[in-house]
């Protein structure tokens, strides 16, 4: 497995149908007690082991309608325990992200991740739009991330501007011409 990172990462070797039926029998045990839920994703996800932080995202996804602005805040501070592209695309895409399509005045916080030092936030940045684009929201946050991360060096963040590109294409050739 660790041919597919860049940075040295530690796994258990999970298969990931195995990993998604533990998450779906911890949600059902956790589900009516919000915060031990919350809380012992944030231990999975803060910890070093690959498979913890993508059970710890996928535990928490049948949740996401009832999370709100304090669980967003918590989401994004988790940005800063991301140590490969896995664990980042699991946060962006499968909570962050879907959190900012259903409250849209949250897709004004990318803007400020794209100024971040920390490439796993500018990676957000254009990552966690894909969501929104995807429906056909958020062209004004898509336009000013890329014109700040369009120059970034990292490659990291350069796939994830690349990413959002791409689904913004593709939602414009779905689209019925208005001729």
């Amino acid at each position: 497995m660790q041919w597919f990172f860049k940075e040295e990462v530690r796994s258990h070797g999970w298969y990931t149908a195995d990993l998604r039926r533990y998450a779906r029998a911890l949600h059902k045990e956790l589900a009516c007690d919000q915060p031990l839920l919350l809380d012992v994703a944030e231990r999975l996800f803060a910890g070093a082991v690959l498979e913890e932080k993508a059970l710890a995202v996928t535990m928490l996804e049948p949740s996401l309608k009832r999370f709100g602005g304090a669980e967003f805040t918590r989401f994004e501070r988790w940005l800063g325990w991301v140590s490969s592209w896995a664990d980042h695309d699991a946060l962006a895409m499968f909570l962050i992200g879907p959190m900012m399509v259903a409250e849209p005045a949250r897709a004004k916080r990318p803007l400020r991740w794209a100024s971040s030092p920390n490439r796993w936030r500018r990676r957000a940045a254009a990552v966690s739009l894909i969501h929104g684009i995807r429906k056909g929201m958020f062209q004004e946050e898509a336009v000013a991330v890329t014109e700040r991360l369009l120059a970034d060096r990292d490659d990291m963040v350069q796939k994830g501007l690349g990413w959002l590109l791409r689904e913004w294409r593709s939602t414009i050739r779905r689209r019925p011409c208005r001729c």
